[in-house]
Parts: structure tokens; sequence; C-alpha cells
């Protein structure tokens, strides 16, 4: 279940958050966020899974295969709450 946490924020039950900026978003679990690049279009918003990577917390590591397409599930089903989402 999702729910609006603050002003361009979503948050869901499972654990984490989307925040909509201008031309990127904030994903985050608990204390850990990731900036995740995206286009806002007229009736969508594109996420580019290219730029699911690096936890803020963490640069040296990359998240893998499996953890990037779980964050951009995770992504895609939130954007999807209040908006039309695709990813590229």
């Amino acid at each position: 279940m999702f729910r609006t946490a603050w002003r361009g924020g979503i948050k869901s039950d499972e654990g984490f958050s989307v925040w909509l900026g201008r031309d990127k978003l904030v994903y985050g679990e608990g204390k850990r966020k990731m900036e995740v690049t995206v286009d806002f279009g007229a009736n969508e918003v594109v996420i580019f899974q290219v730029s699911i990577g690096r936890w803020d917390d963490d640069l040296g590591n990359a998240a893998d295969e499996k953890e990037k397409l779980r964050i951009a599930d995770n992504i895609k089903r939130a954007i999807e709450w209040g908006y039309t989402a695709t990813l590229m």
C-alpha cells in the first residue's frame, strides 16, 4: 500500500520510499538512498534503469542485477500509484 509521505514523496508499507524531483528521483530503503535519473513527460515518467546503481552510503559497490530489478519494480509501482511509468 502506498501513501503520500511528504510533498513529492511516496511511501510504501513495504519499507521503501520514492521522492520525485525535477529531473531525478530519490529511492530509499530505511536510511539508504540512491538517485535515479528520470524524465517527466506530459503523461508519464520514464525511469532510466541504467542509472540504478549505487547506494549513497556505499559508492564502492554497485547493486547487482537482482537488486536493480527489485528497485526498478518498486519505483515503477510507486510512481504508477499516481502517474504512468515506463522503464527504459
